[in-house]
């Protein structure tokens, strides 16, 4: 082996009393010289083949001496690679299996195997243990152990092992000691606190044989050296951290012995030649700087680094400036600290809009543990600023708050999509009360996109959450309340409505909101609620009322009590309404106020009936009773106007009569009684028609009403009641009475209503009677049925007369009919009886005469001709049926309709035809004067019983029938006959016999 300086054998001389392997730092150590000098030399002694070496961990290494790995090989029979390499040879190896299990003496190999530094164990092929060496077991802490016995497979389960990944070995024979890999690894036996290097190899018999090598001070090297190479990176690091853009030397006296160009002109404000500041001192030379002069001088002082405290501004770019002491003065050094400066001027400008925010502000590091909080922060928490910093988040949050917070932030790295989040929970402050607060949080990230922490905002929302507590309690009252509450934008759209809002139109609140206002509500509706919004612009009130009629879904309405006011969005203005369902309020008040009305119109109805009455009594003429009855109809409150129609023209259209409380009211108007036409289906029409009362309660809605909708609006109506003037069967015309109401003619008012039309047509009755008496000048209509048997199925012999010549009025619904028959026409009259639905009966009453003619007594029901006829104050004549023809002969005023009569004849008698029409003056006045004069004296009861008598026979002689046969026929008892055929007698002869004074029903002169 070649010769070694003293240097290099001074080194190896260190490695041979060490006796075992050393690292780079522990030689340098044991020499006094650089870690670098000492590599160096140990690097050369490898070359040489003086030293071995190995790399340990990532970049140390160990050395020992070759003379060593010798002795080792020798002894233990492992060759120097081997021994590198796994601790044991082959050869080595299998010697020692092979003397194992041949069980060989061999006390020296037993010796030096014992003695060896590496351990040994050696499995046999079915899985026992074969042998241990001492130093095996000296390595596993088996020290105690009887040295001569083995460890079991058992025993070396038991041993607890724990990898280089400070994992427990669960299984250490399988994992371990029988698991052959390439290379060794590590293990750390936990009770002896040792580190192995275990090798695993397969022998050629099957088994294996494991080697074990203490590693303990290795690792404890590795662990070593890895710390100083940590400080060396720090070194490194604060070197960089020193790198400087300028620099000056000064001497220990203060004068300037070396300076850059950058620094001249940066400090010194000397640009071009920098020697000009040599030998200067830092008085003159720094002197455009007076804070680095005052730093240089404080340094020199003190010794110690100075900085000076504000960067150095110069070309836009800042500097800060060191002086650090020397051995022989100070070192100045300037570094570019621009960006730094900018971004702390950047800071400490979010640093002011952060305090200027006046909320609390914090950061927090990923464990969630706070690095920054400003003023806010710390007032609100309770705590000082020390104890916040570096305490974790929960200190002022509940465990659940934490927890929320924690799944959005891991929801939201999930998403790999960072960004701003934002979570209410209620804040802990030391010694106060919870509050909410509002946190409006961000994730903070590296350049590679990693989370550092999160960076945020508190507000506190306790008035917010406060509000919102009262408006879950406002919610709960909407959505509890029976009344309807809805919300409109300025589109007049649904934004809101509530569930009994839904409830009362029928819908699901899906269905509305976002609907417009008059999809779901009808526009006279919506209007109105406008209209009671703009009202209250007008004066001081907030909130519009009123009241409106609802459809609902199902077709049904409902009456609602609606308030409106005004609402405002942050987008928009709209409006709020409640709408209750007063239905039944309304219809409680309407009925309150029907029943006023009716009362109120019965009272008027019965002043009307009076001054009917008086102007009857008075000898008022048909048109002051039509027109007195309209005006009293238009006075009333209850009414708005009246008018009567008549029916005088063929055609069968209304004309008017008279009206009050209206002018023209059927100018441009027509209305007929014609059913073809549609124009007759209003309620005068069908009152004509039928002759009953007939009513619109609605006439904006009827459909019938829709010809004279024209009508309404110009006049203003709701309502109307066409009310048939008639008396015993006799029709006058039609009253019509309107209303501004609704209903106005239902129930009692309506059975007002039609007394009005009986006792009216009553009163013209009898004036008209009083006038067809007064009149001189009367109207004779003659009428013809040809073939009356044949008209009506009666299958006699046409021959014979029959007569009718008087008729008596004995019920509302029953007429008696006197005549004469000859004996040739009995059988005819019978056949009549049975063909006319009206007629009841007939009785011949007595004997035939000498001309063979007896007289009869005909029951009949209502007849429509003698009805029109009397009503219009006119008399039938005579009435006769000979030899087949039916001839009728009537005497009416001359103002009757006579269209009307010949209506009712040929309803009757369908072939009947008018022959002739003529007019007269009345002869006999003072016949006339005598008979005006009995039909004022005699009640109607008189005179009918006074006539049935007459007709009847009673006054014949000798007598006919008796008056039991007459009472009978009246209906009346015999007493009740006998008194009113007396005072009739009474009241005629008082006439005739006392100079035509009247007199009273009790006999006495007026």
């Amino acid at each position: 082996m070649p010769s070694i300086t003293p240097a290099l054998a001074e080194t190896l001389s260190v490695l041979e009393g060490a006796g075992e392997p050393l690292s780079t730092t522990e030689v340098s150590d044991e020499l006094g010289v650089g870690r670098r000098s000492t590599y160096d030399r140990l690097d050369r002694l490898s070359d040489a083949g003086h030293v071995r070496t190995k790399s340990v961990g990532a970049s140390a290494r160990i050395w020992w001496t070759a003379r060593a790995t010798d002795q080792t090989s020798t002894a233990t029979g492992v060759d120097d690679a081997a021994a590198s390499d796994s601790g044991v040879g082959e050869t080595g190896t299998v010697a020692v299996e092979s003397a194992s299990e041949s069980t060989v003496p061999g006390p020296s190999l037993d010796a030096a195997v014992d003695d060896a530094s590496v351990g040994i164990l050696t499995f046999s092929g079915d899985g026992r243990v074969g042998f241990a060496s001492a130093t095996f077991r000296s390595h596993l802490g088996f020290e105690d152990a009887d040295p001569s016995s083995n460890p079991t497979r058992e025993t070396l389960e038991r041993v607890a092992l724990v990898s280089e990944g400070n994992e427990r070995v669960e299984d250490p024979v399988g994992d371990v000691w029988t698991d052959v890999r390439d290379g060794q690894r590590r293990v750390r036996v936990e009770d002896a606190e040792r580190w192995l290097a275990v090798t695993v190899r397969p022998t050629a018999a099957g088994g294996v044989v494991a080697t074990t090598r203490d590693v303990t001070r290795q690792v404890d090297w590795e662990s070593e050296l890895s710390n100083a190479y940590a400080a060396a990176e720090q070194e490194l690091a604060a070197f960089r951290s020193r790198a400087v853009d300028g620099f000056a030397t000064v001497d220990a006296t203060g004068y300037v012995v070396d300076v850059g160009d950058r620094f001249a002109r940066i400090v010194c404000g000397v640009e071009g030649e920098r020697t000009v500041l040599f030998d200067q001192h830092v008085d003159t030379a720094f002197a455009e700087t007076p804070e680095a002069k005052q730093a240089v001088t404080e340094c020199l002082d003190t010794e110690t680094t100075v900085s000076v405290e504000e960067a150095i501004g110069f070309d836009d770019r800042w500097f800060d400036l060191e002086a650090v002491p020397t051995d022989h003065g100070v070192a100045v050094h300037l570094r570019d600290v621009t960006d730094h400066v900018v971004r702390e001027r950047e800071l400490r400008r979010y640093a002011s809009l952060v305090d200027a925010l006046g909320e609390p502000v914090y950061e927090l590091d990923e464990h969630g543990d706070f690095t920054f909080v400003n003023d806010a922060a710390v007032e609100a928490s309770g705590y000082s600023r020390a104890e916040l910093l570096g305490s974790h988040v929960s200190i002022g949050m509940s465990d659940d708050a934490v927890a929320t917070v924690a799944q959005q932030l891991a929801d939201v790295l999930d998403a790999d999509e960072p960004g701003r989040l934002r979570a209410e929970y209620e804040v802990q402050p030391k010694g106060g009360d919870p509050y909410p607060v509002e946190n409006r949080f961000a994730v903070l990230t590296d350049d590679d996109g990693r989370m550092t922490g999160t960076a945020g905002v508190l507000r506190d929302i306790s008035d917010r959450w406060e509000r919102e507590r009262e408006l879950e309690t406002y919610e709960r009252i909407v959505e509890t309340v029976e009344d309807g509450i809805y919300v409109l934008d300025d589109e007049n759209r649904f934004r809101f409505v509530n569930e009994a809002f839904a409830s009362l139109l029928g819908v699901s609140v899906d269905d509305v909101v976002g609907a417009s206002a008059r999809d779901v509500l009808h526009d006279a509706f919506v209007e109105k609620a406008e209209r009671a919004l703009a009202s209250t612009d007008d004066g001081d009130r907030d909130t519009g009322r009123f009241e409106g009629t609802v459809r609902a879904t199902t077709d049904e309405t409902f009456v609602a009590d609606v308030q409106v006011s005004a609402f405002g969005f942050e987008d928009g203005c709209g409006r709020v309404g409640v709408l209750r369902d007063v239905t039944e309020r309304v219809n409680r008040e309407r009925k309150i106020e029907s029943q006023r009305a009716r009362l109120e119109a019965l009272n008027e109805m019965n002043a009307l009936v009076r001054d009917v009455a008086s102007a009857a009594v008075e000898g008022s003429t048909r048109e002051d009773i039509e027109a007195l009855v309209c005006e009293e109809l238009a006075a009333s409150s209850s009414y708005s106007f009246a008018w009567i129609g008549g029916v005088e023209s063929y055609d069968g259209t209304v004309t008017l009569r008279t009206e009050a409380g209206v002018e023209g009211y059927l100018s441009g108007v027509t209305v007929t009684t014609d059913p073809s036409d549609p124009r007759s289906h209003g309620p005068v029409g069908r009152a004509f028609r039928e002759r009953t009362v007939q009513t619109v309660q609605d006439a904006a809605s009827d459909p019938r009403y829709e010809p004279w909708l024209g009508l309404v609006e110009r006049h203003g109506f709701r309502s109307a009641a066409a009310i048939p003037i008639t008396y015993e069967g006799a029709l006058y015309g039609v009253l019509s009475v309107h209303a501004d109401r609704e209903n106005a003619f239902a129930g009692e008012e309506r059975a007002v209503v039609e007394r009005i039309g009986e006792f009216v047509g009553h009163a013209i009755a009898a004036v008209e009677r009083k006038r067809a008496l007064t009149s001189e000048e009367v109207v004779e209509l003659e009428y013809r049925v040809e073939a009356i048997y044949d008209e009506f199925a009666v299958d006699v012999d046409p021959g014979g007369r029959i007569a009718f010549e008087e008729t008596v009025r004995v019920g509302d619904d029953e007429l008696l009919v006197y005549g004469t028959v000859t004996d040739d026409a009995r059988d005819a009259l019978e056949g009549l009886v049975d063909a006319f639905e009206g007629w009841r009966s007939v009785t011949v009453v007595g004997s035939a005469n000498e001309d063979g003619v007896s007289r009869f007594e005909l029951r009949t029901g209502r007849s429509p001709v003698y009805m029109q006829v009397m009503g219009s104050g006119g008399y039938i004549e005579r009435a006769t049926i000979e030899d087949g023809e039916s001839r009728i002969v009537m005497h009416v005023p001359p103002e009757t309709d006579v269209r009307a009569v010949t209506t009712a004849v040929v309803e009757s008698y369908p072939g009947a035809e008018l022959v002739s029409k003529r007019q007269f003056s009345r002869p006999m006045e003072s016949m006339t004067a005598l008979q005006r004069q009995v039909e004022e004296l005699l009640t109607e009861r008189q005179r009918a019983v006074l006539e049935a008598a007459f007709y009847g026979g009673f006054f014949e002689w000798p007598r006919t029938v008796s008056g039991k046969e007459v009472a009978s026929s009246l209906g009346v008892a015999p007493p009740t006959f006998s008194q009113h055929i007396r005072k009739a007698e009474r009241k005629i002869f008082a006439l005739l016999l006392e100079n035509g004074r009247r007199v009273d029903d009790a006999g006495a002169p007026d």
